[in-house]
């Protein structure tokens, strides 16, 4: 039922807020019409509290609605039991105004999700720049994306089917080596996650189902949820959320993994990089996909596609899906090759599921490590034992280190009594999210068991996380170290606003 209340009318009113209680809230405005607004809204310390928001046109208050309606898929990626949705009946004279929407009593704004303004741009004319900028001043489609698209979005073939499994008995042991390797990196037994930062943040809201599996240890349980997992509530960080709008052939989602496509070919020199002063220009982008993808296969000597499992969704390739970081990995993967050559031995902080690691395994690494979240170590465990072979997978006290491919919590790669012989270590979209204290560490520990180089990919917006301090800048970081020696400092080819950046490890040296 849609319920609209007047301004002066706020039930809250009565009992103003203690302002002692510490209060993280979180929401969006995911729809605006000329005749309602819809959205959601909570208090992360309470979901039991339902909240009040305020409505506001052109700044100025219009009335409120309570955030108290049930829709399944914020109960599905855990935010409470669901009922935290609100909708809002815009009067008439609020048509062609700016509509806003904040938490009464606290002045928390609510912003407009990816998908509001995913919908809002593809509804304006892409020419009009001085428009772009001034409605739409980030994260929205036009500013995210690399090529210009006189034309609209490109047309692309989504992947959405679920990879359910009907037999999960062949998972069984798999699994049940992830929960031991899992309940060997938490002892004693408990839910640990990141102590700190955004990370903290995303373990307390997203991850409480896997974490009541693994307590459970069933490995039963755990096959038939690690085998739809890229599109569990553990895949915020590393997945995107699936929704129904992907299936769009104009989807913005598409529209950005395309992107990120033809990007890539032309970093890797397939095709022509576009230039806006001269020649071709707003025709990469409606390139056939499937000849892009051809052209970027011969030229790396792997395919980009994976196989249809894991809950992967994106752009249908063949038999096989590519998904939405996979052309990050695949570039990734790419340069270090190019940096240190075939049969090397990479470790990457930070490897999320795995992709990187997928790539860069097919390309000749001799071996790779991966150093995350014990939890997250679950989650790459699965996917790459699924896809490269439970043989070649080493988890955490397993005594069988010869494998290509080893899995460990950062407390291993931080001790100082293991002893590690990295030509290359990466870490990518990961360091600025981290709290101060554990990236110095991280920092700190690279030089004594790499032996070469030092490459991060990573943001450097500094924005500010829930805890209202900003995130990393790593460059300005490294730059104080005297272990770290740039060599190059590039945009990155694939990803807007992301930089690039290769170290040398240097040995100082000291006078008697």
């Amino acid at each position: 039922m849609i319920s609209n209340y007047a301004a002066e009318t706020n039930p809250t009113s009565k009992n103003a807020p203690d302002a002692n209680i510490e209060r993280h809230f979180l929401g969006y405005i995911d729809k605006i019409t000329d005749k309602l607004v819809h959205g959601w809204a909570c208090n992360c310390e309470d979901f039991n509290e339902a909240l009040w928001v305020e409505v506001y046109a052109d700044n100025v208050n219009i009335g409120m609605a309570y955030a108290n309606m049930y829709r399944d898929d914020l109960r599905h990626q855990g935010i409470g039991d669901g009922n935290h949705s609100f909708t809002y009946e815009l009067p008439p004279d609020a048509t062609g105004k700016n509509i806003s929407v904040k938490i009464s009593s606290y002045d928390f704004e609510l912003v407009k999700s990816k998908g509001l303004l995913d919908a809002e741009l593809l509804a304006i004319n892409l020419d009009d720049s001085v428009t772009h900028r001034n409605k739409y001043p980030r994260n929205s489609l036009a500013h995210i994306t690399y090529h210009y698209m006189p034309n609209g979005c490109p047309i692309v073939e989504y992947f959405s089917e679920p990879t359910i499994e009907e037999d999960e008995s062949s998972d069984i042991h798999l699994c049940e080596r992830l929960i031991t390797a899992f309940r060997a990196s938490t002892l004693p037994f408990a839910r640990k996650t990141a102590t700190s930062g955004m990370w903290k943040r995303i373990g307390d809201i997203f991850h409480s189902q896997l974490y009541n599996i693994l307590e459970e240890g069933n490995p039963s349980s755990l096959a038939k949820y690690l085998c739809n997992a890229y599109r569990e509530n553990i895949g915020h960080g590393f997945a995107h959320i699936l929704t129904s709008d992907m299936q769009n052939p104009k989807s913005a989602i598409g529209t950005r993994m395309v992107d990120n496509l033809i990007s890539l070919s032309e970093a890797l020199g397939v095709i022509e990089y576009e230039n806006p002063e001269q020649g071709r220009y707003g025709v990469n982008i409606y390139e056939n996909i499937d000849d892009v993808v051809l052209k970027i296969e011969q030229k790396v000597g792997v395919s980009i596609g994976k196989p249809k499992l894991f809950g992967l969704h994106g752009i249908k390739n063949g038999d096989r899906v590519i998904d939405m970081r996979a052309s990050q990995h695949l570039w990734a993967a790419w340069r270090m090759r190019e940096i240190v050559g075939l049969n090397k031995n990479i470790c990457e902080i930070g490897g999320g599921f795995g992709g990187c690691c997928y790539y860069s395994h097919l390309m000749g690494a001799r071996s790779y490590t991966i150093i995350d979240l014990p939890i997250i170590n679950v989650i790459s465990g699965y996917f790459l034992m699924k896809t490269l072979g439970e043989e070649k997978v080493s988890l955490l006290g397993e005594s069988n280190n010869d494998k290509a491919i080893k899995i460990m919590p950062p407390s291993q790669f931080l001790m100082a009594t293991n002893n590690f012989d990295f030509d290359i270590c990466l870490n990518q979209d990961s360091f600025p999210e981290l709290p101060i204290v554990s990236v110095l560490e991280y920092l700190q520990r690279i030089p004594e068991v790499t032996k070469s180089y030092f490459f991060h990919i990573n943001q450097e917006g500094c924005a500010i996380t829930y805890e209202n301090l900003p995130q990393l800048n790593i460059h300005k970081i490294v730059a104080e170290m005297p272990n770290y020696k740039l060599l190059y400092r590039y945009p990155n080819w694939i990803r807007k606003g992301y930089v690039e950046e290769l170290y040398s490890i240097v040995t100082p040296l000291y006078l008697d």
